[in-house]
Parts: C-alpha cells; structure tokens; sequence
C-alpha cells in the first residue's frame, strides 16, 4: 500500500545487485519524469560507487533511447499534435465520434501490444485508421509508438533490449498490455526482472493499465 516502502526495495534490490558483480548493470522504470529522477537518485546515492551502471527513465524515454540506439531518427509528436491530427480524422470523415472518444479509442489500441479493431464501429476504426495515415505522411511516432516499436523492434531483431544485466520496474500495476510485454521481452532475453506494485492502488486505469491483472500475468509468465 502507499508508504509500505516499495521503492525502497527497488532501492536496496539496486545496491545489492551492483555490489555482487561489477559486470552488473541496472535499468529501472517508473512513469513519471519526476518519479523516475528520484527513483536514480536514491540508487545512486544508495551506491554512490555505482552510479554509472544505472539508468533510470520512463517507459516512454527507454524505449526513445532503443530506437535512437539502433539508429532511428524519431520525430515525435507532442500530444497537442496528436489531439490535431485526430481532430482532423474525425472533421474530413464527418465528426460522428467526439474528440475524446477517439482519443480515448486510439490509447486504448496502442495500448495492446497486439493491437485489435475488429469489435470497433466503423467509425472508430475509420478516425484510428486516419489519424495514423496523417502521423506516417509526417515521418513521426506518438507518444504510445515508442512503446510500440521499440517492442516490435525486439521481437524482430532489429532493436536491442537495455542494456542491462537486471531491470527493475516500480509501480507496476499501472503498466498496460504493451509494457508488460516489453517487460516481459526483456526477461525472455535473459535480463533479470524484478516488479513491484500495490494491486489495489491503480491510477492510471482511464489509460488502459491492468492493475492487478499486470501482476499476476507477470509471476505466470
């Protein structure tokens, strides 16, 4: 629960890793820019020695830095942009869906790492479908892309996972289906992965997270 003291052991999860070897390196994911900072800054501090063997950042900026690490050129829309480019899917086809209910269709499709449409209207699917021709005619990725390719890129080979020995993820409860894949991609190539997460404090459900869903899919996997 809030203030049991989970990023506490993702800290002293950190220090013991980077004192056993060091050939040890450590990345570590939360979802805030803000948290994120803090979250290296306890490391580090934790294990002043080891700084430069740990890497903390969003979701989104890690898989930024796969994609500029394997030679991508990323231009990346702002989400105002992207609210634009939706809008104008929904005016050229008629503006039968509401700005927020596109918007909140075409989170939740590049939400899944496997992306589905067929239980769409007609009308979603034409906006999403729209709005993506827009993006791709501007050589740019959204917000949710990053995630989206940088996983794509690892299933196919054509992006390196992190460069890390250990990845540790906080707050994971709010993770969608397409960062628990990514998550998961990197234990599959033989990073080790610890998560943690309170299954009753999900706040980023509006934007498609799983909650407790997330955390029990993972100790199965």
């Amino acid at each position: 629960c809030p203030g049991s003291g989970k990023t506490t052991v993702l800290r002293f999860r950190a220090k013991h890793i980077l004192e056993q070897s060091p050939e040890h390196r450590v990345a570590a994911v939360t979802f805030t820019v803000e948290s994120a900072a803090e979250l290296a800054s306890r490391i580090k501090a934790t294990a002043p020695g080891a700084a430069n063997r740990v890497a903390a950042g969003t979701f989104h900026r890690l898989c930024l830095h796969q994609l500029r690490q394997a030679g991508r050129k990323i231009t990346l829309l702002t989400e105002p942009q992207s609210r634009f480019l939706i809008n104008r899917a929904r005016k050229e086809l008629g503006e039968f869906v509401g700005q927020e209910d596109a918007e909140r269709f075409i989170g939740t499709v590049k939400a899944r790492a496997n992306p589905a449409l067929a239980t769409a209207s007609a009308e979603l699917v034409a906006i999403y479908e729209r709005y993506e021709e827009l993006r791709r005619d501007r050589h740019a990725l959204d917000f949710a892309d990053l995630i989206l390719e940088a996983l794509r890129g690892m299933r196919s080979g054509t992006i390196a996972p992190l460069r890390a020995t250990h990845l540790l993820v906080d707050e994971f409860q709010d993770t969608d289906d397409a960062q628990l894949h990514w998550t998961l991609h990197h234990a599959e190539q033989g990073v080790a992965v610890t998560v943690v997460g309170d299954d009753d404090q999900c706040i980023f459900g509006f934007r498609s997270a799983l909650g407790y869903e997330a955390m029990q899919r993972f100790r199965a996997a």
